[in-house]
């Protein structure tokens, strides 16, 4: 799960020759790119995809991470 202390978690990190590229995302974000990501998996219907976005929805609400 996201570290409490960090504003900013890394969400993914691509090496394209020799190149490192992150994207991060702010933790004020966090909720609101997770429910896009259901989105996008109940689209596709990916259902345990959806029910993993919600799991870190629900631990961040009850860790009030969401700023």
């Amino acid at each position: 799960y996201l570290d409490s202390s960090k504003p900013i978690a890394e969400i993914i990190k691509i090496t394209i020759n020799n190149d490192e590229y992150k994207i991060n995302l702010t933790r004020d974000k966090f909720v609101s790119s997770l429910y896009r990501a259901i989105k996008y998996y109940e689209g596709t219907e990916e259902y345990e995809k959806c029910a993993e976005c919600l799991k870190i929805i629900n631990h961040l609400k009850e860790n009030k991470m969401e700023i």
